[in-house]
């Protein structure tokens, strides 16, 4: 084995590399971290200080997610609404989205090993993969510019001019108005974790075959195809677990995910139906909030 080792024919494949190093994906998977969506701790780095950090800012989360919730919930129940369906979606929307806030953030703590698991599959496919290609470890920051923007700086300049735009028309629903844009920017960040994931587990089947291509026209011995097609197998088991265990972890945060989407566009649908000669205030939040289901729907 060790003589088909070294034989081995290795290519570059660029963007594997760019895509799948943690380092170009900084600032959105920070963002998360900050949003508590993602644990500051990691399997690599069993610091005790850290582990502590990471429970309280969890619970300052928690509590500062609470506070955020019944205020606005507060507010929105003593809120004049139009008709018995218009009020009923509309406080079904919120506590929908209420559920969501907090479960994205309990989800990944609750299931914490599953996470761990999940995180090491793609290590250890990484090291079959790296046997067939060159690892190129440097920092892309044109990529890491474009990603960052996108997935990070681009969603907060939109927050703040969203945020810019209701308190400079002032209104009596300004303040709770604004705590419930930021809850959703809140599940839009999580969309874009679980968005990152799904990205990874596709990168990972598509070098697969590439490396199967390359092995099978450009190598002659079979016993070095044999090996190659054996190692890609147990690439392609490791990418069966990850989908798996994605879906476990993730997969009733996508189903709340989905029903607040329906539950909100359905309440936009009725809100634009009955209030079309309402306040500036109320074209600019239905505005806002159907931008921010349809990137949600596509994202997600």
């Amino acid at each position: 084995m060790a003589d088909i080792g070294e034989a081995r024919t290795k290519f570059t494949d660029e963007n594997f590399n760019i895509k799948s190093n943690l380092t170009n994906h900084f600032l959105c998977l920070i963002s998360c971290k900050i949003l508590g969506l993602k644990p500051w701790q990691s399997n690599k780095c069993k610091s005790i200080y850290l582990q502590i950090f990471d429970k309280l800012y969890f619970l300052l989360t928690i509590i500062v997610l609470a506070m955020i919730s019944s205020y606005v919930l507060k507010h929105r129940l003593s809120y004049h609404e139009n008709g018995f369906i218009h009020i009923l979606t509309g406080r079904a929307t919120y506590i929908s989205l209420i559920i969501l806030n907090f479960y994205c953030i309990i989800n990944i703590r609750l299931k914490y090993k599953d996470y761990d698991k999940f995180l090491s599959q793609f290590r250890m496919i990484d090291e079959i993969i790296y046997k067939y290609i060159n690892r190129i470890s440097e920092i892309k920051p044109s990529y890491l510019l474009k990603s960052g923007f996108l997935t990070a700086i681009l969603p907060l300049l939109f927050f703040i001019g969203q945020m810019a735009v209701i308190w400079t028309r002032g209104s009596k629903v300004t303040s709770w108005l604004s705590m419930e844009f930021f809850q959703r920017y809140h599940v839009l960040f999580s969309v874009f974790l679980l968005q990152y994931y799904i990205h990874q587990i596709g990168l990972r089947y598509e070098v697969i075959g590439k490396i199967i291509h390359e092995n099978f026209y450009n190598i002659q011995e079979k016993n070095q195809i044999k090996q190659c097609l054996c190692d890609m197998f147990e690439c392609i088991l490791h990418q069966t677990d990850l989908v798996h265990m994605f879906n476990r972890i993730f997969g009733l945060q996508l189903v709340i995910f989905t029903y607040n989407t329906i539950l909100s566009l359905l309440f936009l649908v009725d809100t634009t139906l009955v209030n079309m000669k309402m306040r500036p205030v109320t074209s600019v939040t239905v505005l806002t909030f159907t931008t921010e289901e349809i990137v949600g729907v596509v994202l997600g």
